[in-house]
């Protein structure tokens, strides 16, 4: 399975019987990151009727899905935009649908088309990432190898975590799986080996 991840925020708007949705998709790392954003857009549009969502995560070796009906009848909104993010399989990340309610009842049927359709509007013209598992690697190593191994780890877009400074540096970097064999030979053939990395 190719899994891939929305590359930015984007938004999508769909009317349907006086009622307006707004869909709003964008990648996500954690859950709270999935619950900052879920504040972010309950405060903007603090004065809807429904604030639905779906996220996809990939944590601790496994696929955690979850959606939110926000107020609407069971299965009615949170299934379908969940719907949309398994079709185009995306993981790490959420589509929020906002309701502002028209006076016209959808019904069950009207409120699932609706909602999927609202999902599938805000990632129709977006550009979708292939997403790589990630593994994090803890490197030590003197301080006169700093500019090298920034180079090193700038060439293979890899994401300093924390950075300590005692006796020697300490970082702990996050790669893709795919890139890391070449990475520790990178490292290996410009410190000589004086630099000491661990799997976390």
């Amino acid at each position: 399975m190719i899994y891939k991840i929305i590359f930015k925020k984007e938004i999508g708007i769909y009317k349907e019987k006086g009622s307006v949705f707004h869909s709003i998709a964008m990648p996500i790392d954690s859950l709270n990151d999935m619950k900052y954003n879920l504040k972010i857009i309950k405060d903007e549009y603090f004065n809807s009727n429904h604030v639905c969502y779906a996220y996809r995560l990939f944590i601790n070796e496994h696929i955690d899905e979850y959606f939110s009906d926000g107020g609407e009848p069971k299965g009615s909104a949170g299934q379908p935009i969940l719907n949309v993010l398994k079709k185009n399989n995306l993981i790490n990340s959420i589509i929020f649908v906002v309701r502002y309610f028209g006076g016209a009842k959808l019904g069950m049927p009207g409120l699932s088309n609706a909602y999927g359709y609202s999902a599938k509007n805000s990632i129709k013209n977006i550009q979708l990432n292939i997403w790589h598992l990630k593994k994090q690697v803890s490197l030590t190593f003197p301080y006169e190898f700093e500019g090298l191994l920034m180079f090193v780890i700038n060439a293979f877009n890899a994401k300093i975590i924390t950075k300590d400074f005692k006796e020697d540096i300490q970082i702990l970097i996050e790669i893709g799986e795919g890139q890391y064999g070449e990475f520790i030979r990178k490292i290996r053939s410009i410190s000589f080996d004086k630099i000491n990395f661990k799997d976390i």
